[in-house]
């Protein structure tokens, strides 16, 4: 007799959610489903019901219909449980005076922790790299810093899964990478990470999935790479000798759209086709020995058209 694996319940889970605020609805019809381990983001405008659907997953505010599962507890049945299982990063609030140390003291004592404690403490600051600042007043604090200190607020409690309410947004490039690498070093502890962001840009390169939310409403969801193929946007070359022998071989090649030399190294194509055809592309590429360096969409020009999407659902 083989015995059967027991189901495991979706780190994150909505059914049908909704939210409405008097006459204006900002949220309908939500359903995700985030695995254990994942890395989930959801992009969408301002005003498109990130917001709001971060409040309801942080049990921070209720939905008005439909249910919200965290690591398999349902929140409204037994909120207590369910925030356990979350931490939670917004922009940084607290007392400006507090140092670093002090506001990580009271929030670790707010969510239950006491024993190891100074440990904990330490373990984190190395974490988000504050261990210098560990002794400067919150206030004082640089953007990128506000955002490490606020992810180390999140992490006190060792939560399961990790909500982060526009993580990127005000961060320079070099401060950005660096959170990124914070959030991927949380993913191989086992942390399960939902973000929120205005484009997809910010999150390409770090997302498992991720959903485009319009006007309150999941209007697309998928991996970064395919979203970004069916956004129009152009795949950059950059190759190590002159972009003339390979334009030649492109403009012979079906599925390629359109080209543009950018500079002696630097190649623009636009294809007609998924990963699957950047994959093909990109192997006959190879076999041809161009010397290639980069080969990928130029996720910084990132822009996609929410409505577009919403109508090609």
């Amino acid at each position: 007799m083989t015995d059967n694996p027991i189901p495991v319940a979706p780190a994150i889970e909505t059914r049908d959610l909704g939210r409405d605020y008097g006459a204006a609805r900002a949220l309908e019809g939500i359903n995700l489903t985030v695995s254990t381990g994942e890395i989930y983001g959801v992009v969408g405008a301002n005003r498109s019901g990130k917001s709001t659907l971060m409040r309801i997953l942080s049990i921070r505010e209720r939905p008005s219909r439909g249910s919200v599962f965290l690591a398999g507890i349902d929140t409204y049945r037994d909120p207590r449980a369910a925030r356990r299982q979350i931490g939670f990063a917004g922009p940084l609030t607290g007392i400006p005076a507090f140092t670093v140390v002090e506001e990580l003291t009271v929030m670790a004592r707010l969510r239950g922790v006491s024993v190891g404690l100074n440990d904990t403490i330490d373990t984190l600051l190395q974490l988000v790299d504050l261990e210098d600042q560990r002794h400067r007043p919150i206030g004082g604090l640089s953007a990128g810093d506000a955002r490490r200190l606020s992810l180390a607020r999140a992490l006190v409690h060792d939560p399961a899964i990790i909500l982060l309410d526009a993580p990127f947004e005000l961060l320079d490039p070099a401060t950005r990478s660096e959170v990124t690498a914070i959030l991927r070093e949380l993913r191989l502890l086992g942390k399960t990470i939902l973000l929120t962001a205005t484009s997809v840009a910010e999150v390409a390169g770090l997302c498992d999935l991720v959903a485009f939310l319009d006007r309150g409403r999941i209007v697309y969801e998928d991996a970064p790479a395919n979203l970004l193929a069916t956004s129009g946007l152009p795949l950059r070359i950059v190759l190590a000798e002159d972009t003339g022998r390979l334009a030649r071989f492109l403009g012979a090649r079906p599925g390629v759209t359109a080209t543009r030399i950018v500079d002696d190294h630097v190649l623009l194509i636009w294809i007609d086709g998924g990963t699957a055809v950047q994959a093909a592309l990109l192997a006959d590429l190879v076999a041809g020995g161009f010397a290639i360096l980069e080969f990928g969409f130029d996720a910084g020009q990132a822009d996609i058209d929410l409505t577009r999407l919403a109508q090609s659902a």
